[in-house]
């Protein structure tokens, strides 16, 4: 059972908690979400060199761009690795 839905199993009948307290559940355990997903992409802004975007799309696909260009690098060095120091 995911964590979400444990969260917000409905409580007892009779327990006194009302149908807002559910609510107030969900609208938390989103909050905190949103929070951590917000601070990841500040994280992922600030490893990307030049990432002055500020929408989560832009940031994603700079970074992605940015993964992309580093993975070429590595080919490149690992082939000219390989060609002046055969094994």
């Amino acid at each position: 059972m995911s964590s979400v839905r444990r969260q917000l199993r409905r409580p007892n009948p009779g327990s006194g908690m009302g149908r807002n307290v559910g609510l107030v559940q969900l609208k938390s355990i989103i909050s905190q979400r949103g929070d951590r997903i917000k601070e990841k992409m500040c994280v992922l802004q600030e490893l990307i060199p030049h990432c002055n975007k500020t929408d989560k799309a832009s940031i994603l696909d700079e970074t992605i761009e940015y993964l992309k260009s580093l993975q070429m690098q590595v080919q490149v060095r690992s082939y000219y690795l390989n060609l002046h120091d055969p094994i």
